[in-house]
């Protein structure tokens, strides 16, 4: 949304436009009489082509004062209450009242930590502007003396988006690659391509980075990859994983949802995937209400087990800030706003639809800042099934069709 001071100024940029568009209109109708062509066909002509260039020319004009003036998108509000609950007050006001960014949210807080080599010199005019109209004494003198917090790890661990686009940026990269698959592809696709397998930051897999330690990860990932998994030894220490995935998952209130995943052996999916010790740790600091929102959702969709691969297949240009594209009502929605959404409309969906999916996409789709197509739920639910469904099935086909998926 644009405040009062920038809609005066696109308002006169347009007339200012319009004015001369009009001018130019009325001086080549003048000289068409001028030249004396008056024959009324001809002038009607004239006319009729004059006002579709009128229009059209509007049209430019108003599709470019809009891109002058229209600011980047500020952060949205679920993820602007993450950033006031985890700093300074001074922070989140600074964010308001200035609508910054999330980069250049990223570029204060550097500068505020000292890392890097960013000072105040280097960031750009605008940022600049921001932090002389707030006050950066102000903001340095509020924060000084306070540890500040990642800003990476708080996203990731409220921003459930945020935390699928992280994850896929820390996996190894050699591993999609000889898969033949796209990063993002590969990394949100059931562990180790397995048919029955879970995606690694289900509840299986929250589990799992709770309990192992970096040395029996490194030994059951070579073990998984490396068709040793019935090996004594392994199994040995396979069961006393097991066990105390069982203990954690009881106190959680989680064994209800797992009790049946060990048996499928989705651990053994999990060590398989190929993942970095960085992910695992990942997956281990996820709160438990989006390791809910994962587990809960994993096998939504029409293509079951494929749920987060499908989703993240169309959203994954949103997600990139140095994209054009990027979209951060979509990259920062929170798993608390997307669950709320989801049963905000379950019974309000006005086309038939049973699946947790389609509410889903749609629940993301409406948090869009850019006026894009991932704006239009319909336009959303049309695209995935009418365009994407044989590309989708195609690469089901793919993973069942190169299963390794063993007991």
């Amino acid at each position: 949304m644009l405040n009062g001071e920038e809609k005066k100024q696109f308002l006169a940029r347009v007339q200012v436009l319009a004015g001369i568009i009009s001018a130019v209109f009325v001086s080549v109708l003048a000289v068409v009489m001028a030249l004396g062509i008056v024959h009324p066909a001809i002038i009607v002509l004239a006319s009729i082509l004059g006002l579709i260039a009128f229009a059209s020319l509007m049209k430019c004009a108003v599709d470019v004062c809009r891109k002058q003036i229209m600011p980047s998108p500020s952060i949205p509000s679920g993820c602007l209450q993450v950033i006031c609950d985890n700093y300074p007050l001074v922070i989140g006001d600074l964010c308001k009242q200035e609508r910054l960014t999330i980069q250049e949210l990223r570029q204060v807080l550097s500068i505020l930590g000292g890392s890097g080599d960013l000072g105040l010199e280097n960031i750009s005019i605008d940022l600049r502007k921001k932090l002389d109209s707030f006050g950066w004494e102000r903001v340095v003198q509020s924060c000084e003396g306070s540890t500040l917090p990642s800003l990476d790890d708080e996203l990731t661990r409220s921003c459930c988006l945020y935390f699928l686009k992280r994850f896929i940026d820390l996996g190894p990269k050699d591993i999609p690659i000889s898969e033949g698959m796209a990063p993002e592809v590969y990394w949100m696709s059931p562990g180790g391509l397995c048919d029955s397998g879970a995606v690694a930051f289900s509840y299986v897999g929250w589990l799992l980075s709770n309990v192992i330690t970096e040395e029996e990860y490194d030994l059951l990932s070579a073990s998984a990859r490396n068709n040793t998994w019935k090996t004594e030894e392994v199994q040995r220490i396979r069961s006393d994983i097991v066990r105390r995935c069982k203990d954690l998952a009881k106190t959680q209130n989680l064994w209800k949802e797992v009790s049946s995943s060990f048996a499928l052996s989705h651990d053994f999916s999990f060590f398989r995937h190929g993942m970095n010790w960085e992910q695992v740790q990942l997956i281990k600091a996820m709160p438990l209400g989006m390791v809910k929102l994962f587990g809960d959702y994993e096998n939504m969709g029409r293509i079951r087990g494929l749920g987060w691969v499908t989703l993240v297949f169309y959203f994954y240009p949103y997600l990139d800030e140095s994209s054009p594209k990027y979209d951060p009502g979509i990259a920062l929605i929170t798993y608390r706003e997307l669950v709320d959404e989801v049963v905000a409309i379950s019974s309000g969906l006005g086309y038939h639809s049973d699946q947790n999916f389609d509410k889903i996409v749609i629940a993301i789709a409406k948090h869009s800042l850019r006026g894009n197509t991932a704006s239009n739920p319909q336009w959303v639910y049309n695209y995935f099934w009418e365009n994407r469904r044989a590309q989708l099935y195609n690469y089901s086909g793919f993973v069942r069709g190169n299963s390794v998926f063993s007991d």
